[in-house]
């Protein structure tokens, strides 16, 4: 493998062959096919696409005629982004079927397409026209959703209900607060950011724990009194046992508050997000923008390595 390719360990919300073509959903909403599917879609030979995936890696591809008219349509669709190092990303999934997917994004899907249907000397280019026509008609990612029958909207739909669903069934009790009630905003984040929030990813469980700790380490009874333990009803959906969390007294919220911001956002959270990264729950190239939207100031120089 190049050095120069992206590996992600995630799991896409949908990956399954249609007419032949390898194609999925990321956990973002981004669509993409596979390398052999993106060749079965221009209409030409696995090796052609490999060649071009080679020649993109090492950096001679945009030195040519070729090249050089995908990367205008790659800056095109994606308003001048630089084009990345590698052509395609290496999906290692969970999946026994496709445990390994090498995922082509949509802007570079479209953009092999165009060229291989507008431009390419092909003795046939019918299947590449055919494919760019649909394609443009539709937009690469509703085709590809239209095609896996996939409803994006519908999932992000979903997680706000769940998110519902749990305010409603877990009030805190009168003089007590509980890190899920304080965790909503971020909960909430997360599913504006694309990010499928279910039985999966449940940040409050970590605040929860982390602040447990910090409360027992920090005898905090015997400055704010007793927490207790009470019921947490979780949606129907999940698979999970609903659990027994504690309580505590509102009298150490403003405590609470200010381990939150300045402890556990600053030490900790990167660290649930890396969790998630490595389960294949987020990707990482996401965990900028799921910090600036937590805490925007306090955050923007942590790094993930």
């Amino acid at each position: 493998m190049s050095q120069r390719e992206l590996t992600l360990n995630i799991n896409p919300l949908k990956h399954q062959e249609v007419d032949n073509i390898q194609m999925g959903v990321l956990p973002t909403g981004e669509t993409y096919m596979s390398l052999r599917g993106l060749a079965r879609f221009c209409g030409v030979n696995h090796r052609v696409i490999q060649e071009l995936a080679k020649e993109w890696a090492d950096g001679s591809l945009f030195s040519k005629g070729r090249g050089q008219k995908i990367l205008q349509t790659f800056q095109r669709v994606t308003n001048g982004q630089t084009p990345p190092s590698s052509m395609y990303a290496v999906i290692e999934t969970n999946n026994s079927l496709f445990p390994v997917i090498h995922a082509v994004p949509e802007p570079i899907c479209v953009s092999v397409l165009q060229y291989y249907a507008l431009h390419a000397r092909l003795e046939d280019n019918s299947i590449a026209i055919a494919n760019f026509e649909h394609a443009a008609a539709f937009g690469l990612r509703k085709y590809i959703y239209g095609r896996l029958d996939f409803d994006f909207d519908g999932i992000k739909d979903h997680c706000w209900n769940l998110l519902k669903e749990r305010i409603l069934y877990n009030a805190d009790p009168v003089g007590y607060f509980t890190t899920f009630s304080q965790s909503t905003s971020i909960i909430a984040n997360f599913v504006r950011h694309n990010i499928v929030v279910d039985e999966r990813t449940m940040v409050d469980g970590s605040i929860g724990s982390v602040w447990g700790r910090y409360w027992t380490q920090n005898n905090l009874v015997a400055k704010y009194g007793d927490r207790i333990q009470i019921p947490h009803k979780f949606p129907k959906s999940y698979p999970q046992r609903d659990p027994m969390v504690n309580a505590y007294p509102t009298e150490a919220l403003p405590e609470f508050l200010k381990w939150f911001n300045d402890i556990y956002l600053v030490e900790k959270f990167g660290n649930y997000l890396m969790t998630k990264v490595k389960k294949g729950d987020i990707e990482k190239e996401r965990l900028p923008t799921l910090v600036e939207a937590v805490q925007p100031l306090r955050l923007e120089n942590q790094s993930f390595s």
